[in-house]
């Protein structure tokens, strides 16, 4: 089998068709059509309240949609597809404000690179101590994201961003088949600001795909290939971007996307025209 063709049986394709989503009686999303495959790395942008972090969880099986006859909702992976994510959660990785608050909350306060190692493990807490193997696969991970420095320290003795990046590695350990990165730039100082976009740029050799939710333009990483923008839950762009375009996008709609759902100002503000 050629590379490429290995790659893509190896990683997940979601593919999203008239997909709503309602919490309540509060409609979150409405008509999703989106296609994600292997070697595809999507920034996904839009306002505070566009349904960035809902459409994410829908991705991961957190969260599930309207009920309807001609919804589909589909999960390819090593030649088999899957009308639902229970079959394929343990290959998807969801990296986000909630997992990172979960261990201040219950006091887990672990060594770093023993946090690292529950995504081997694919457990909350440490349950066992790692093989030989296993310690060399955690320090390589370290060594990825630049974070060796943090591997013996306690998890709640870290700062905001160095809690991010080694849940981040811990997200890589579970060798995920999807990635899905809930504004993890968000709250960086620029140390590791700089250390999460070194890594995100280096993914550009994987064919693994992700998908990084932002509406800053300093996050936008040189290795993403496609943009999907939310407002007020629908899409109103999606496809192939080069980094250069989606960051002028950004600062066009720096203002609007800081607004709640992403509401555009009406009017005739002139828009440079993108080549």
């Amino acid at each position: 089998m050629p590379n490429r063709a290995r790659a893509a049986n190896s990683f997940l394709t979601v593919t999203l068709r008239r997909i709503d989503l309602d919490r309540g009686d509060n409609p979150v999303l409405r008509d999703i059509a989106w296609t994600i495959r292997p070697g595809q790395r999507w920034l996904l942008v839009g306002g505070n309240g566009a349904g960035k972090t809902q459409l994410l969880k829908l991705l991961s099986g957190a969260v599930w949609p309207k009920p309807a006859k001609r919804a589909l909702r589909r999960y390819h992976l090593r030649g088999e597809s899957h009308d639902t994510p229970a079959g394929v959660l343990e290959e998807i990785a969801y990296v986000g404000a909630e997992r990172q608050d979960r261990y201040e909350h219950y006091d887990w306060n672990f060594l770093a690179h023993e946090v690292v190692g529950t995504g081997l493990q694919r457990t909350d807490i440490p349950m066992r101590a790692l093989t030989a193997g296993e310690q060399r696969r955690v320090a390589a991970l370290f060594r990825k994201l630049d974070i060796v420095d943090l591997a013996h320290r306690r998890f709640l003795t870290l700062s905001y961003g160095e809690r991010r990046l080694v849940l981040i590695a811990r997200a890589l350990a579970w060798s995920p088949k999807l990635l899905l990165l809930d504004e993890v730039a968000n709250g960086l100082d620029s140390r590791n600001h700089a250390r999460l976009m070194h890594w995100l740029a280096a993914t550009g050799r994987s064919a693994m795909p992700w998908v990084f939710a932002t509406h800053r333009e300093p996050d936008v990483p040189d290795s993403m290939t496609h943009l999907l923008e939310l407002g007020r839950g629908r899409i109103r762009k999606s496809g192939p971007m080069r980094p250069a375009r989606a960051r002028e996008l950004l600062r066009q709609d720096s203002r609007e996307f800081l607004a709640p759902g992403g509401r555009r100002r009406r009017g005739n503000r002139r828009r440079r025209v993108l080549v």
